[in-house]
């Protein structure tokens, strides 16, 4: 059943299950921001926009990323030759995953894949790393990546879809990236409901995580 529901003085419609998982999702996501404060940083500043829902988004992740033993991405900037690409998977009722990709001088790369216990909709739940994997890439399989992340838009995407849900509602997919003394990311949520034009975070995601990384989970948990 459709309702409307007032959002910014425009009127939406939504269905009440969907709403319902939305609203308690932002409540136990708000709760939690309590035990992530005073956090190391691992976004610039208003990487997610003003006030306090953006900076409770950014301490959520950092609180994640900190849980799985993640060095900050965005402080290699000032490294000309740092490249380095992040894929942060939070699926509500499964473990946390960070798979990042660290590009070497000589074209070949890096990947590190981590698990986290707990909840990733449920941060109170994550406690430890436990799982580190360490893959070495050949230059073919890392071109193959960064030329993905070029032909999708990566690097042009906004960090938020105007007017979609926020990961912090629901499944999040999270991608950051370093080049040339750029840095940038996005964040999509529930990818499944976007059309398949717009599903670079979970098409890049997943070769991340699934083609080079070698992660064996099944499609319907993906």
């Amino acid at each position: 059943m459709l309702e409307p529901i007032t959002l910014g003085g425009v009127q939406h419609y939504m269905d009440m299950p969907y709403l319902f998982r939305s609203v308690l999702a932002l409540c136990l996501w708000l709760a939690v921001c309590t035990c992530c404060v005073a956090q190391e940083n691992y976004f610039p500043a208003k990487t997610f926009g003003k006030g306090q829902w953006a900076e409770s988004e950014a301490s959520v992740y950092s609180f994640i990323l900190k849980k799985l033993e993640e060095p900050p991405l965005f402080t290699k900037v000032q490294n000309p030759s740092a490249e380095a690409y992040r894929f942060l998977w939070l699926r509500t009722f499964h473990n946390p995953v960070a798979v990042r990709m660290e590009v070497q001088p000589d074209g070949s790369s890096i990947l590190t894949i981590k698990v986290a216990d707990g909840h990733a909709g449920f941060p109170r739940t994550i406690t430890t790393l436990i799982q580190s994997t360490t893959r070495s890439l050949s230059r073919q399989q890392t071109e193959k990546f960064r030329k993905k992340a070029q032909t999708q838009g990566f690097w042009n995407a906004a960090t938020h879809k105007k007017g979609g849900p926020a990961a912090t509602d629901c499944d999040g997919w999270i991608l950051e990236g370093i080049e040339k003394r750029n840095y940038h990311v996005v964040v999509r949520a529930i990818a499944h409901r976007w059309p398949d034009t717009d599903r670079m975070v979970q098409s890049l995601g997943l070769m991340l995580a699934i083609e080079l990384g070698q992660m064996d989970i099944p499609e319907d948990e993906r």
